[in-house]
C-alpha cells in the first residue's frame, strides 16, 4: 500500500520543477499578436514595456498600465458583449468586433474566426483621458487579427 503512494508523490515531486518553468513560459504564449514596438507604432508613444500575465500587459514610459489584451475562447465574445447597451457593432474590423462605449476604458471584443480577443486602452488618472483612441484601438485589433491563423488554437 505504501509504494502505492509513495510512486505517484514521487513522480508529483519530480514533475513540479517541469510545471512551475512551463507556467512561467506560459505567461508571454499570446506575445507573438502584440508586441511593445507594434504599440509605440500605432500610438506614437516611445519606452512602451510589457508585463505579460497570461494577458497583455503594455506599460509607457512612466510604468503606467496602458493596454491590455485578453485572449479567449470563441464563447466568450457572446459572454462579454451580451449587454447589449453597452456594446455597439463596428464594421472594418476583424471578423466580428463591438465596441464598448460609453464604457470606461474603451474596449473592443472582436472574433477572428474562432478566436476570441478584447482590447482595452486604460485611463490616464492624470487627464482622465484614455491613452488609446478608437482609431488606435481598431489599429491594434486588425494587427492582432492579421496575426491570427483561424486554422490554428491560439
Amino acid at each position: 500500500m505504501q509504494r502505492l503512494i509513495a510512486f505517484p508523490m514521487l513522480c508529483l515531486l519530480l514533475c513540479i520543477p517541469l510545471l512551475m518553468q512551463a507556467t512561467g513560459a506560459d505567461k508571454d504564449y499570446y506575445a507573438h499578436y502584440l508586441t511593445p514596438e507594434d504599440v509605440e507604432k500605432i500610438t506614437g508613444l516611445a519606452g512602451i514595456t510589457t508585463n505579460h500575465n497570461y494577458s497583455l500587459h503594455f506599460l509607457d514610459s512612466r510604468g503606467r498600465e496602458i493596454l491590455i489584451v485578453r485572449f479567449g475562447p470563441e464563447k466568450q465574445f457572446a459572454r462579454e458583449t451580451r449587454r447589449e447597451k453597452y456594446w455597439t457593432p463596428i464594421e472594418g474590423v476583424a471578423d466580428q468586433a463591438k465596441l464598448a462605449i460609453p464604457q470606461m476604458p474603451y474596449q473592443i471584443a472582436f472574433l477572428k474566426g474562432p478566436h476570441f480577443a478584447m482590447v482595452i486602452s486604460m485611463t490616464d488618472p492624470d487627464t482622465m483621458k484614455t491613452y488609446l483612441t478608437v482609431d488606435q484601438l481598431k489599429a491594434t485589433v486588425n494587427l492582432i487579427a492579421s496575426r491570427m491563423d483561424p486554422q490554428k488554437p491560439l
